[in-house]
């Protein structure tokens, strides 16, 4: 709850709205593509960890 409330209050000295960010639009989209990307990959560990544990697999002795 604090950083939902902390962080918009903290850019709002920063800059002249919350809204409006001087960036260019490929620097946006890179920007939600790393948050898509970090989302995909801890998806992909939380799924690989899970079929691990459902099917181990055999030890070669």
């Amino acid at each position: 709850m604090l950083t939902i409330v902390g962080v918009p209050w903290l850019l709002s000295f920063a800059q002249p709205s919350i809204w409006q960010i001087g960036r260019p639009w490929y620097l946006a989209w890179a920007g939600l593509v790393y948050v898509v990307a970090t989302l995909a990959t801890l998806g992909w560990i939380a799924a690989s960890e899970r079929y691990v544990r459902i099917r181990p697999r055999r030890m070669a002795n």
